[in-house]
């Protein structure tokens, strides 16, 4: 049989390359899942930056973790799997030995201190020459509490020399900074702060991990 008789007997083949793509149906998609996924997925990525922020690498084990969410819905979210082991999960992620939640902001004073500022794009036009005034007023207070006074109401009346003035909580921003022996990341739905303290047990882990990688290069 002539080559080309072969070639003419050949079935073609689907190639996926020429394939439609196909439709998603969205009725599968799982909502409770997805946004328990990517709360999961904010704190791991808020861990990792809180330990840049401390100058400690993935592979060198920590002791604590503390974990503060901007209110109970979120804080639902987490706590309501019914398949993941979200608290394991963010452990192996972050290489941390426990994990804990907050759920008084008061708790967080012993780890962090959280500095108010106007949102000078939104309050100039409207406070004039009051901002400087508003400005160090919030600068003064006590910035844990007026937080948690804006979590509830969502505004605060700051009583000035000349009259009250209302803020809501989007005129208002938010700096966090962590306190000796923390190390601390902000995001839209928690606050991430680990400890910076390393014993000697962790250390010797962390180089026995650092051992490990580079034997697994040298391979």
């Amino acid at each position: 049989m002539k080559t080309t008789d072969n070639i003419q007997r050949l079935v073609p083949l689907e190639s996926v390359h020429l394939a439609d793509y196909p439709k998603a149906d969205e009725h599968l998609i799982d909502e409770k899942v997805s946004s328990e996924i990517k709360l999961m997925r904010e704190i791991v990525s808020l861990g990792r930056a809180a330990r840049s922020n401390g100058h400690l690498k993935v592979r060198q084990p920590l002791e604590g973790m503390k974990v503060m969410f901007s209110n109970a819905e979120v804080a639902g979210i987490f706590w309501g799997s019914d398949v993941i082991d979200n608290v394991r999960v963010v452990q192996d992620e972050l290489n941390i030995k426990s994990m804990k939640v907050l759920e008084d902001k008061k708790e967080f004073d012993e780890y962090v201190s959280f500095t108010l500022l106007p949102d000078f794009k939104k309050l100039g036009p409207k406070l004039g020459k009051k901002l400087p005034e508003v400005k160090k007023y919030l600068a003064e207070a006590d910035g844990a509490a007026m937080l948690a006074e804006l979590d509830r109401d969502k505004k605060v009346i700051l009583k000035l020399s000349d009259g009250d003035v209302e803020l809501t909580d989007e005129e208002i921003q938010v700096r966090l900074t962590a306190k000796e022996g923390w190390t601390a990341a902000q995001g839209p739905n928690c606050v991430v702060v680990l400890s910076t303290e390393l014993t000697e047990e962790l250390l010797a882990e962390g180089r026995a991990r650092e051992i490990v990688r580079l034997i697994q290069d040298r391979r």
